[in-house]
């Protein structure tokens, strides 16, 4: 059996940061998933539950022999993907795993082709010693939440250039009646 691991390290209300390893074949990569969906029945904008997952050899992400759920979790729409095409919280998808380099900000991660060729090349060798893929999905010791979320940075980013810009126009109110 071959072992993928994720292990869910920080979240905050819409994402969570995590680290997939595959011990096998010495590989790590940061990951970015959506927030925890526990509790929900139907499960949208949320990352998959804890627990084990085998995957299979199929097409995606512009290769064959990459791993693909076998089964559809409970309560998802659509089977996630490994994706290395996209690393920031409003593009991801339900379920989807993110995978990256390095954490970029609070709600994304840095992709890279190097490390895609190179997941990919141990993907192609994972599915061709045909044995069993199982992907396990659990938290750190040490998992971390923190309780920001995305609409909530931007409401306080734009908050920030509204009185930016209230700021500016006093200050021409101010120098046009000065002339």
């Amino acid at each position: 059996m071959i072992e993928m691991n994720l292990k869910r390290i920080s979240a905050n209300r819409s994402v969570t940061h995590g680290r997939l390893s595959i011990p096998r074949f010495g590989f790590q990569c940061l990951t970015l998933e959506l927030a925890d969906g526990t509790g929900l029945q139907y499960k949208q904008n949320c990352c998959i539950p804890e627990g084990n997952y085998q995957m299979t050899g199929g097409f995606d992400q512009k290769s064959a022999l990459y791993p693909v759920f076998r089964y559809k979790p409970v309560g998802f729409a659509k089977k996630p993907s490994l994706n290395l095409e996209v690393g920031d919280y409003l593009h991801l998808v339900t379920g989807d795993i993110a995978l990256g380099v390095s954490k970029s900000s609070e709600f994304a991660i840095r992709q890279s082709e190097e490390m895609a060729e190179t997941f990919r090349e141990i993907c192609r060798e994972m599915f061709m010693a045909r044995e069993i893929v199982v992907l396990t999905v659990y938290r750190s010791n040490h998992y971390a939440f923190e309780d920001i979320s995305f609409e909530t940075q931007m409401k306080d980013y734009h908050d920030l250039n509204f009185i930016e810009e209230e700021a500016y126009e006093q200050i021409e109110l101010e120098h046009d009646a000065k002339q």
